[in-house]
């Protein structure tokens, strides 16, 4: 059911002589049974008059129109088949709904309150985007200092597109309230519109750990999160969570993993402003950089800023295995093979089981034509990682340094293009192979 715009109509056929003004009993009876209750939330209800019955209406502008036929036109609050009055018998001016007290049974104050009852037609959204403005302005004259009306306000120039006024009415009114729910909402509502995910997410963590039962902070949270399918998985990994440093840094590993590097570095790069000291950030930081310089072009100054990250990354106390191995990846890159090397030896003392760094020093020893040594590391390469291409590309390499043209060769290869058919380097390797395969046999027809 839309909670916009309702505009119904229900005759009541037993009622023909209503004398005004009714009493509350009388309009519960009306409406008790109807379909009212069952509204998710609080409506602004009319009951027009007539001559051979009644209607009730819901909506402030479904309201207008009949108000202009009929003058006999009562208004209510209905909740949860609670009935509240409003203690007039005419819409006129806009403001006028709002300068008569409306007592609300069982939400609001017990006797007549004007501000409860704007509070509540506000947060019920009760009126126009135009009318809320009004009341806004309104209260604000009556309290400069109320929160709730910096907040709403907050939310009718995010509406408006006005986010920069919208930032400074929601600070205001949490500078003055910190404990106003509505508050740490509206402001991840603001958050989700400029694209701000982390942000939105603690925000929201925030509203729902002050009030975890509230419906509507509920709702808007799922809708934010059904946006991206990295927030789903961060609520899984993180569940509520208002550490700006950990979402962003599990967001990363997220965007890491469903192969969106740039997306990842950016939200590692926030993680890093936020915690420059945090060595697993800076480590995280610099190996997406790195990533990402082997599909661009890689340069001096690109390179040297990633060796600061791992280094900077040690320094900090996060020294291990990755780091070292990756470091050594990127003196390799800077052609300080030295470097390289005595890094590499590193990352196996820390962890035996690096395949990253079998597959680094069985390049070395490939390189050195040492062939025992680079079969014995990459043979420990296909054995910690069975799944990756690279592992029998590599060992397919070493067979055809050894011997041209390798039939083993030309099988690692096709292994390897069995597990990733984009992989272009083996698809390039095997062809080759095949080449020298079939020059080889030619050769040897020839002299037969």
């Amino acid at each position: 059911m839309s909670t916009d715009s309702i505009s119904i109509q229900i005759r009541v056929e037993s009622v023909h002589n209503v004398v005004c003004p009714l009493t509350k009993k009388t309009v519960q009876s009306l409406m008790d049974g109807h379909l009212f209750h069952q509204l998710p939330r609080p409506y602004i209800v009319a009951l027009v008059v007539k001559n051979d019955g009644a209607s009730i209406i819901v909506d402030g502008v479904a309201l207008q129109a009949f108000e202009k036929t009929y003058e006999k036109v009562h208004y209510f609050i209905v909740r949860d088949k609670k009935i509240g009055f409003v203690h007039f018998n005419s819409f006129g001016k806009e403001s006028s709904l709002f300068e008569q007290a409306i007592v609300l049974a069982g939400s609001c104050e017990k006797s007549p309150n004007v501000t409860a009852a704007r509070k509540f037609l506000l947060f019920n959204k009760c009126v126009s985007t135009s009318w809320a403005l009004d009341i806004c302005e309104q209260m604000l004259v009556d309290d400069p200092n109320d929160a709730f009306a910096l907040s709403e306000l907050g939310n009718i120039s995010r509406i408006n597109g006005d986010l920069e006024n919208a930032e400074k009415f929601l600070m205001r009114a949490l500078e003055i309230d910190r404990s106003c729910t509505f508050s740490w909402t509206s402001l991840a509502c603001l958050c989700q519109h400029k694209g701000l995910q982390a942000e939105a997410y603690a925000l929201f963590s925030k509203a729902l750990g002050k009030q975890p039962e509230d419906i509507e902070i509920q709702r808007l949270f799922e809708d934010f999160l059904q946006q991206d399918t990295a927030l789903v998985r961060l609520r899984a990994n993180l569940g509520y969570c208002m550490d700006l440093v950990s979402i962003h840094t599990v967001l990363g590993e997220i965007y890491k993993q469903m192969d969106q590097n740039k997306k990842a570095i950016q939200h590692f790069q926030a993680a890093q402003r936020l915690a420059p000291e945090n060595g697993c950030v800076l480590a995280l930081l610099g190996n997406s950089l790195r990533k990402e310089m082997i599909n661009e072009d890689v340069t001096e100054k690109s390179l040297d800023q990633v060796q600061k990250y791992f280094e900077a990354a040690i320094t900090c106390g996060y020294d291990n295995s990755f780091v070292r191995s990756r470091l050594a990846d990127v003196y390799r890159m800077q052609k300080k093979h030295d470097e390289a090397y005595f890094q590499c030896k590193l990352a196996l003392e820390l962890n035996p089981s690096n395949a990253f760094t079998h597959m680094q020093l069985g390049t070395f020893a490939m390189d050195a034509m040492q062939f025992d040594l680079a079969e014995i590391h990459f043979k420990n390469l296909i054995a910690l990682k069975p799944s990756w291409t690279v592992s029998y590309e590599m060992l397919g390499t070493l067979r055809n340094h050894e011997k041209v043209g390798s039939e083993e060769a030309q099988s690692l290869y096709e292994k390897a293009i069995a597990l990733d058919p984009n992989n272009k380097n083996a698809v390039k390797k095997l062809q080759k192979v095949i080449q020298e395969r079939s020059e080889e046999n030619a050769i040897e027809q020839f002299l037969i």
